[in-house]
C-alpha cells in the first residue's frame, strides 16, 4: 500500500509545485499585466486623443468653456503618466517607450498651451502650422503608447503560453502517477496473495 500510494503523493507534491509555479503565478502575472499596464496605457491613449477636440474648438470659437476641457484632461494625462512610468519598472523596452511617449506628449502640450493662449491669433499661417505640429505630436505619442501595448500583449501571450505548458505538464505527471499506482497496487494485491497461498499451503501441510 505504501508503495502503491508513493506515486500518488509524489505527484501530488509535484503537481502543486507545477501549477503554483507555472499556472497560478503566470495568471497572477496577467492579472496584475490587466490591472497595472493593459487598461491604463488604453486609458491613456483615450484620453491624449480627446486632448484634439478642445484645442480644435477653441481655435475655432475661441469659448473659455474648452480651456477648462483641455486643463482637466492635462492633469489626468500627467497623472496616468507617472503611474504608467512606475508600473514598466519591470519592463526596460516598455518604460523607455513611455517616457519617449511622455517626452512627444510634452512638446505636444506646449503647443496646445501656445494655440489655447491665444499667441498665434494675429497669424492664422502660425496658427495653421501650430495645428498641424500639435496634430503630429499627438499622433507620434498614441503611436509609441500602442507599440508599448504591443509589448505587454506579447509578454501576456508569453505568460498564457507558460500556464498552458504547466497545465499540460502536470495533468500528465498526474496521469502517469495514477498508472504507476495502479500497477503497483496491482502488484501488491498479486505479491500478498502469493503470500498468503504460500502460507495457507504450509498450515494446511
Amino acid at each position: 500500500m505504501t508503495i502503491a500510494i508513493l506515486p500518488l503523493a509524489a505527484s501530488a507534491i509535484g503537481g502543486y509545485v507545477l501549477l503554483n509555479h507555472g499556472v497560478i503565478a503566470s495568471f497572477q502575472d496577467v492579472a496584475v499585466r490587466q490591472r497595472k499596464q493593459v487598461v491604463p496605457v488604453q486609458e491613456l491613449r483615450l484620453i491624449i486623443s480627446n486632448t484634439l477636440a478642445p484645442v480644435d474648438e477653441f481655435v475655432e470659437d475661441g469659448s473659455p468653456a474648452h480651456l477648462d476641457a483641455y486643463r482637466a484632461f492635462r492633469t489626468q494625462i500627467e497623472t496616468e503618466f507617472a503611474s504608467l512610468d512606475a508600473a514598466m519598472a519591470g519592463e526596460p523596452g516598455a518604460q523607455t517607450l513611455v517616457r519617449r511617449a511622455r517626452d512627444e506628449w510634452t512638446l505636444a502640450d506646449r503647443l496646445a498651451t501656445e494655440l489655447i493662449s491665444g499667441t498665434t491669433e494675429h497669424a492664422k499661417v502660425r496658427t495653421a502650422e501650430a495645428m498641424r505640429k500639435f496634430h503630429g505630436e499627438i499622433a507620434a505619442v498614441t503611436d509609441k503608447l500602442a507599440a508599448v501595448s504591443i509589448q505587454i500583449r506579447d509578454a501576456v501571450q508569453r505568460d498564457h503560453d507558460i500556464a498552458d505548458l504547466f497545465y499540460e505538464r502536470s495533468i500528465w505527471l498526474t496521469g502517469i502517477a495514477g498508472a504507476v499506482s495502479l500497477l503497483c497496487l496491482l502488484g501488491g494485491v498479486f505479491t500478498i496473495g502469493r503470500i498468503m497461498t504460500a502460507s495457507v499451503d504450509r498450515l494446511v501441510d
